[in-house]
């Protein structure tokens, strides 16, 4: 599983990320349940679930920041 925690800078507008596994979109069956079609909505203080795989494998996940209105704090691996 992969995680990120993350905010909105301001509060009351929201920021959106994009994500990729391995150069293409997320598929369904691994997305994290705040993950809706490859893209998330940050819009509060919290940790975001990205992905949800059955194994440990290597994989490259591409997170595109669609907007300069989110802070970073911590990215982990469950």
């Amino acid at each position: 599983n992969v995680f990120l925690v993350m905010r909105p800078k301001e509060k009351d507008v929201f920021g959106s990320i994009s994500l990729k596994l391995n150069g293409k979109p997320v598929p369904k069956t691994v997305q994290g349940e705040d993950v809706i079609e490859g893209a998330v909505q940050i819009t509060k203080d919290k940790l975001y679930k990205l992905i949800r795989l059955e194994k440990a494998e290597k994989s490259l996940l591409e997170i595109e920041f669609l907007d300069n209105n989110i802070q970073v704090f911590a990215f982990t691996f469950g």
